[in-house]
């Protein structure tokens, strides 16, 4: 009996045995097993098109949006250096004109009878490259207005920022026209460029951070100058002046033609408002530098691993 006992198989050490397949199962196992592999190869490939497609999508693009940035960045530049060309051209030769005038008068030294005649011919000539500059500026205004807008304001901003930007139909346009800020009481001491991104003057919003309003209040401030500056262009512009445009200091000075001496809070007024278009110039110039960097540094190119795998990032 102990015998029998110790000869029964143990019945945790049973192996299952799967059962046989049959003929028509091997069959169509051998045939299932290729589209499988099939089937798994095209998967993979599937996956592998929509990457490569992906990765071509994002390079084109990125080229795509390199080369706007860069056209932008060089129209920013040429337009920036046209603009603050012409507006530094017109402020410096108004101060020439100034200070020569000034010079003439006997401020710095007593000119004598050579020196008074320099003086007075470097006035005249100063005063057709003043005309020649100021009238082509007061002709071309409104358009280097639109350029500052166009090529400098406007590529800082997203496409969607654009076109609303695009669409303020109450925004004025045209600045030539020195009505619409004289009208609205725009004060050239009073509103200057500062810590204020905008300033209400009447029913207008002078924005600082827009290059096209420094050039637009830039322009109004130097036609009020020029208009402060007629006597000095009157002297400065004429081949002989009139006994009642001459100091007569003495009689052996009878021939000695001098400017008019303006009023001394006058002359401290244009000098005052000299400082203040300076201050105006730099404003601007330092707003355009910033715009163009900010242009140029959305042209670099994006990093190898941000340009493979970074396919929403934008530049």
């Amino acid at each position: 009996m102990q015998e029998a006992l110790n000869s029964a198989p143990d019945p945790a050490a049973r192996v299952l045995i799967p059962p046989k397949e049959s003929s028509l199962q091997r069959l169509i196992l051998s045939l299932d097993r290729p589209f499988r592999f099939a089937a798994n190869l095209t998967s993979l490939g599937i996956v592998s098109v929509i990457i490569a497609s992906i990765i071509q999508y994002s390079a084109w693009q990125d080229e795509k949006n390199l080369t706007r940035h860069r056209e932008e960045l060089g129209s920013a530049i040429s337009n920036f250096s046209e603009i603050s060309g012409v507006l530094s051209a017109a402020m410096n030769l108004q101060q020439t004109l100034y200070y020569t005038y000034k010079n003439a008068l006997g401020y710095f030294e007593s000119p004598d009878q050579l020196t008074l005649n320099h003086l007075a011919m470097n006035a005249k000539a100063t005063s057709n490259d003043y005309f020649s500059s100021r009238t082509s500026l007061r002709k071309n205004i409104d358009v280097l207005i639109a350029k500052a807008d166009l090529y400098l304001d406007r590529p800082t901003k997203s496409d969607s920022q654009r076109v609303s930007y695009q669409s303020r139909a109450n925004e004025p346009q045209v600045f030539s026209n020195r009505d619409l800020l004289r009208e609205n009481g725009f004060s050239c001491k009073e509103h200057m460029p500062g810590a204020q991104s905008s300033v209400k003057v009447g029913k207008i919003s002078i924005w600082w951070t827009q290059v096209k309003h420094h050039v637009a209040t830039f322009y109004y401030c130097l036609e009020d100058l020029h208009s402060s500056l007629l006597p000095i262009r009157v002297w400065s512009s004429i081949d002989k002046i009139a006994d009642g445009d001459r100091i007569k200091v003495s009689d052996d000075r009878v021939n000695r033609y001098e400017p008019l001496r303006l009023p001394k809070e006058r002359m401290t007024a244009i000098e005052q408002n000299f400082d203040l278009q300076t201050k105006r110039l730099n404003a601007l110039i330092v707003l355009s530098t910033d715009k163009i960097e900010e242009i140029r540094l959305s042209a670099k190119e994006n990093g190898f691993f941000r340009h493979q795998f970074c396919f929403f990032c934008n530049n």
